[in-house]
């Protein structure tokens, strides 16, 4: 199961790949900026 991912990733258009990174990029700075404002809001 897991290679197979791995292996249809490879296949992916180069186009692709770097698309799926700028999602994981943004949904990480989104999760984290999110995360921030959460703690802030706690401690004020």
């Amino acid at each position: 199961m897991h290679t197979k991912v791995n292996l249809n990733l490879k296949k992916l258009p180069h186009k692709m790949k770097q698309f799926v990174v700028l999602m994981n990029m943004f949904f990480g700075v989104v999760r984290t900026s999110y995360e921030w404002r959460t703690f802030y809001v706690s401690k004020a």
